[in-house]
C-alpha cells in the first residue's frame, strides 16, 4: 500500500479487506448433487510448499507419482506371468531399488496399456530410473480407447488403427491420432458423405432452370445519383457511428501460388509502402471510423470489429504477426482470431485417407466454414451482445477492398437487404468467373463451366450488357439475423471436390504425392446460403476500383502482385488528378500510392495534391 507520500510499502500486519468467491459456493443451488470419494494417494498431490517441505511439495509428489507408477508396474506383472517367482523377482530386483519411476500419462491414463512395454523391464537390467516415455515405446491395441475403437468401426472406418495396431508408430504418435480423431463423429460423417456424393450425382444429371437476376435486385454504383450515394454513404458512416458494423477477412490460405510461405494476408505486393495485405485493411478501417468520428462530431473514433477467419496451417502465424506489428493500430479487443474447420478426406468408397501412419489426411471445409466456424466460436453471440446488426464479409487475397465501406452498407441498409454481394460485371463471355443468379427460382452462384454458350452470350437489351455477367469477387453483406439463420442450418449443402490428396504407402514409411485425383474433399461456399435469403441485393462496382486479386505468382499476366500494384497505382493516379494535382514524366511502372490513413475512397486529397504537385513516381502519399 502507498504511505503519505505515495511510496509502496509492505504492511507488518492486516491492512485492509479483500472481497473474494469460491468454486464451490454454487453448491447451494444444485438440487441432485453427487459426492464421489477416492483414494487419496492415487489422485491427490497437492504442490504447495516449497521443495524440502514433508507434505504437499514437489517432493511428496513426486514420491506420489513413484509409488502410483510402481503400483501400475506391479500390476502388469502378475497378469502377464505365469510364475509369481519371476513377480517378487522383478519387485525387488527393479522396482524396489528404483528411486523414481514416472510413467507418461501418454503412455497410460491409469495402468492401462502397459502389458507390451512390462516384458521389457522384466527381462531387462535394473534401472535408477524408471521412465516410460510414449517416445520411447511403439503403439499396440491397447493405446486406441475401446470407445474411439468402437465408433470409427462401426462407420466402417477401423482401417485408421492399422498402423497401430501393427506397432509401426511410437505410443505418442498413436496417442496424437487418437486425439484427431476425437474431433469427429465417424457416422456423421459417413452419413455426410453419402449425402454429398448421391446429390452430386443428381445435380450432374439434373436440368436445373438458370435465370439472369431480375429488375430490381441489381443496381449500378456508376448509375447511381450523386444524392443517393451522399445518402448510402452517411447511412453507412451512421451506423458505424453506432458501433453496428463489424468486418470480416476471409484468410485461411497460405501463399504458396504466391511462393510465399506463410499465410496470404502476411504478403507484401510490392508497393512502395511495402506493407502487407493484413496492413493495408487494417488501415482502411482505422480510416472508417475516423470519418465516422469525424462526420458525427464523436468524442472518441468507434471500433469496428475486425473477425479474422483462419486455418489449422496459419493461425498461430497470425496472431503472432498482427501482435508483433502492434495490430496495426486496431485495439486488440476489437480484434477475433478463430479458425475454420477441417474434415477428413475420402476414398471414392467413402473411406478416411492417411496422410501419414498417425495422421488422417484433412482439408478445411471451405470459405463456407465460416457458418460453423462463427457458431462454434460464440462470436455471434458477442456481435449480437454489442448490437453489431451489419458485417462485411471478404476474401483476404482482394487488395482493392474497401473494407467495411460505409456506403455499401449504408446500401443494403437502404434497401433493407438482409444479404448482399458486390459484383463486377463480366466483359467478355468466356471470362472464367461465378455470376450471382437464379437457379430454380433462388439466388445463388452459377459457376462458368455451368453456363452453355448461349446462355454465356446472351446480352441484356436494356443494357447492352452480358445477362449472366454478375462476376461474384467473395464481397459480402450480411445482416446479424440473417447470419444467425445460416449459422443455425442442420442441412448445409456440401460439395464435392475431387483431388490429388496425398496418402501413406502400404507399410506406413512414406507420404505419396499423387500425380491424379486420389480422393475426395467435401466443402461449403459461402455463397450457398443465397437462397435463404428473402431480400437479396447486388450493388456493381467498377472492376478497376474494386477488385485487385492477388492469386498468381509475380511474373503471371493477371491476378499478380504486379497487376494488384499496378491497379492500386492508377487508381490513386485517378484521386489525385480528381484532387487538382499534376504529375511529371515517371519511369516506366513507378508506381503511385495513397495510403488509406491519408484517404479511403479519394476524399480529401485537395491539400497534399496542392503542395506535392508536380508528383514524381515512385510516391508514398500518407506517411507523415
Amino acid at each position: 500500500m502507498a504511505d503519505d507520500a505515495g511510496e509502496t510499502y509492505t504492511p507488518t500486519s492486516n491492512s485492509g479487506i479483500k472481497l473474494e468467491s469460491f468454486i464451490f459456493d454454487v453448491f447451494p443451488l444444485s438440487s441432485r448433487m453427487a459426492v464421489l470419494s477416492v483414494p487419496r494417494e492415487t489422485e491427490f498431490a497437492p504442490v504447495k510448499n516449497p521443495p524440502g517441505h514433508p507434505v504437499d511439495s514437489p517432493d511428496s509428489a513426486r514420491r506420489m507419482i513413484h509409488d502410483e507408477g510402481k503400483a501400475w508396474l506391479l500390476a502388469a506383472a502378475s497378469s502377464i506371468s505365469q510364475s509369481a517367482e519371476a513377480v517378487d523377482s522383478f519387485v525387488s530386483e527393479k522396482l524396489d531399488t528404483a528411486q523414481r519411476i514416472e510413467i507418461s500419462p501418454l503412455v497410460s491414463y491409469n495402468g492401462e496399456g502397459l502389458h507390451a512395454r512390462i516384458k521389457l523391464l522384466m527381462e531387462g537390467l535394473p534401472r535408477e530410473i524408471i521412465r516410460l516415455e510414449s517416445a520411447s515405446f511403439m503403439a499396440n491395441a491397447d493405446s486406441v480407447p475401446a470407445s474411439i475403437r468402437r465408433s470409427f468401426s462401426d462407420a466402417g472406418q477401423e482401417h485408421v488403427f492399422r498402423f497401430v495396431d501393427s506397432g509401426n508408430i511410437t505410443a505418442h504418435e498413436a496417442c496424437k491420432l487418437v486425439e484427431s480423431l476425437r474431433e469427429y463423429d465417424p457416422a456423421q460423417l459417413a452419413d455426410l458423405f453419402e449425402r454429398s456424393t448421391k446429390a452430386d450425382s443428381i445435380v450432374e444429371g439434373a436440368v436445373e432452370e438458370v435465370a439472369p437476376l431480375e429488375e430490381g435486385v441489381v443496381h449500378q454504383l456508376s448509375e447511381a445519383a450523386s444524392e443517393l450515394k451522399t445518402k448510402w454513404l452517411n447511412l453507412g458512416l451512421e451506423a458505424v457511428s453506432k458501433g453496428m458494423v463489424g468486418a470480416f477477412v476471409l484468410s485461411g490460405g497460405q501463399g504458396t501460388r504466391l511462393g510465399f510461405a506463410g499465410p496470404k494476408g502476411m504478403y507484401d505486393i510490392g508497393l512502395p509502402s511495402g506493407k502487407s495485405l493484413f496492413e493495408i485493411f487494417a488501415l482502411r478501417i482505422l480510416k472508417v471510423q475516423e470519418l465516422a468520428q469525424t462526420r458525427f462530431n464523436l468524442d472518441t473514433a468507434p471500433k469496428i470489429p475486425l473477425l479474422i477467419m483462419t486455418s489449422e496451417m496459419n493461425h498461430e502465424t497470425t496472431v503472432c504477426f498482427f501482435r508483433d506489428n502492434g495490430y496495426f493500430g486496431l485495439s486488440r479487443e476489437q480484434l477475433h482470431f478463430f479458425c475454420q474447420g477441417t474434415l477428413p478426406c475420402f476414398s471414392e468408397k467413402g473411406k478416411f485417407i492417411l496422410e501419414t501412419a498417425s495422421r488422417l489426411a484433412r482439408a478445411s471445409d471451405g470459405n463456407g466454414g465460416i457458418y460453423p466456424a462463427l457458431k462454434r466460436s460464440g462470436l455471434l453471440d458477442l456481435l449480437n451482445a454489442r448490437n453489431v446488426q451489419y458485417l462485411h464479409v471478404f476474401s483476404v487475397d482482394n487488395v482493392l477492398c474497401k473494407v467495411a465501406d460505409p456506403l455499401f452498407i449504408g446500401y443494403c441498409i437502404d434497401q433493407d437487404a438482409d444479404c448482399a454481394n458486390k459484383v463486377v460485371w463480366k466483359t467478355r463471355p468466356e471470362e472464367s468467373v461465378g455470376v450471382v443468379a437464379k437457379r430454380n427460382g433462388a439466388y445463388c452462384v452459377v459457376e462458368y463451366s455451368e453456363l452453355d454458350r448461349v446462355a454465356s452470350e446472351q446480352v441484356d437489351p436494356a443494357t447492352g450488357k452480358l445477362s449472366f455477367g454478375a462476376a461474384n469477387i467473395c464481397n459480402h453483406f450480411f445482416r446479424l439475423d440473417f447470419l444467425q439463420r445460416c449459422c443455425n442450418q442442420n442441412d448445409a449443402k456440401y460439395h464435392v471436390a475431387k483431388k490429388k490428396i496425398p496418402y501413406v504407402n502400404d507399410d506406413g514409411t512414406a507420404t505419396i504425392k499423387p500425380t491424379s485425383n486420389t480422393g475426395i474433399k467435401l466443402e461449403t461456399f459461402i455463397f450457398d446460403v443465397f437462397p435463404l435469403s428473402k431480400s437479396m441485393k447486388v450493388l456493381g462496382v467498377a472492376r478497376e476500383d474494386e477488385f485487385a486479386p492477388v492469386k498468381n505468382a509475380p511474373g503471371a499476366a493477371s491476378d499478380s502482385p504486379d497487376t494488384a500494384r499496378q491497379l492500386i497505382s492508377e487508381q490513386c493516379k485517378r484521386w489525385l488528378l480528381q484532387a487538382g494535382a499534376t504529375f511529371v514524366d515517371s519511369a516506366p511502372g513507378a508506381i503511385c500510392e495513397v495510403l488509406p490513413t491519408l484517404s479511403y475512397n479519394g476524399e480529401g486529397l485537395e491539400e497534399v495534391a496542392s503542395s506535392k504537385s508536380p508528383i514524381q513516381l515512385p510516391v508514398v502519399l500518407g506517411l507523415e
